[in-house]
């Protein structure tokens, strides 16, 4: 894991007295530091300012802010010779909802121009109810394009998800001091450039549960890909009044676990990015500046636009149909399938219509 500075700054940083301050921010994935675009507290938790201290080498802030609760923990870090001693330092405390929207310096500038990657409201501490102070520092980086929640919390603040690496793992010509480099290869250097920076506070081993591949047992990453969705949301609220006309049993299924589950149904991501499977009958443009895209729902609609009829449509055969993209006056782009396959579970679903020929 690597604990980094970022120094507070901005009108509310002011306000709150904590010009020249530094929120200190932990992860275990310090290739995600280059798209760090925003920093998370906990709304009711805890957070300290503590001094620098006197044991500690060049300092790279004035003033320190972490969890209470995680002050003890990063003694030495902080500049203090004890646990008691750091606590003792501590000059006051807030809580996190008064750090909410607390502006702070980047900790690198690849995506800094907010023209080119739409970052005007990045770099600023956003509210997470799921942030606790069992580890690291009670303060979490946040890297749209590489986590779940970092992407919801984003999201709602209005910050990008810019990706820094390609299909292969390895970082964007955007990321230029790695630009090539595989994610688990450039941590080092990384973390180097953090400390020629002043920017890292702390480097440690931090054993930890992490996701593998079930089948060659390689390490993986979480990384947003573009998807294909069934739009679920808009007939949700149909699926909700048909549920009432089932008779089910036990009784309480239908509002209780199947009816919840109804209520809470979100668009639902159909793709997949394997070569095995049923192909999407999606045909899109290959030119964006001529934008168009179709979606077949049998046969005969294929037969109508292409002129043939396919007789296998799975993958490569189907992929080889493509036609003029009749938007295009000029002629020369041309619709071709998307690579993706359906979810297998989209499979299970459509079987019991498609035995009839739906």
């Amino acid at each position: 894991t690597v604990t980094v500075t970022c120094p507070l700054q901005g009108s509310r940083a002011a306000a709150l007295g904590l010009e020249g301050a530094a929120a200190l921010a932990w992860t275990t994935t310090p290739w995600t530091l280059p798209t760090n675009l925003a920093l998370a507290v906990g709304p009711e938790v805890e957070y300290a300012v503590v001094p620098a201290g006197p044991e500690g080498a060049a300092a790279a802030a004035t003033e320190y802010v972490l969890a209470s609760a995680r002050v003890t923990a990063h003694a030495k870090e902080l500049g203090y010779a004890s646990a008691e001693d750091a606590q003792a330092a501590v000059s006051r405390t807030l809580v996190g909802t008064e750090l909410e929207g607390v502006q702070y310096a980047p900790l690198f500038d690849y995506f800094s121009d907010a023209d080119e990657w739409g970052t005007g409201d990045a770099w600023r501490i956003l509210l997470a109810e799921y942030v606790t102070t069992e580890d690291g520092t009670g303060i979490v980086h946040l890297a749209p394009a590489y986590g779940e929640v970092d992407k919801e919390a984003t999201d709602a603040a209005g910050i990008p998800t810019i990706l820094s690496v390609d299909d292969g793992g390895r970082f964007l010509p955007a990321v230029t001091d790695f630009a090539g480099e595989q994610v688990f290869d450039a941590n080092p250097g990384i973390t180097r450039a953090l400390r020629d920076a002043g920017r890292l506070l702390r480097q440690a081993s931090y054993e930890h549960s992490y996701p593998h591949c079930w089948r060659c047992r390689t390490p993986l990453i979480y990384k947003a890909v573009s998807s294909w969705f069934v739009r679920v949301t808009e007939i949700r609220d149909a699926r909700e009044r048909l549920n009432q006309d089932i008779t089910w049993v036990p009784e309480n299924v239908k509002d209780g676990q199947f009816g919840k589950w109804v209520a809470g149904a979100r668009d639902w991501s159909v793709s997949r990015n394997r070569y095995f499977g049923s192909p999407i009958p999606v045909w899109k443009s290959d030119n964006p500046e001529y934008p168009r895209v179709d979606v077949y729902g049998s046969l005969d609609e294929i037969e109508a636009d292409f002129g043939v009829r396919p007789t296998d449509l799975h993958r490569p055969f189907i992929d080889e149909l493509t036609r003029a993209n009749p938007d295009d006056p000029t002629g020369q782009s041309t619709m071709r399938r998307i690579e993706d396959v359906l979810d297998v579970w989209f499979d299970s679903a459509s079987m019991p219509f498609a035995q009839a020929h739906y």
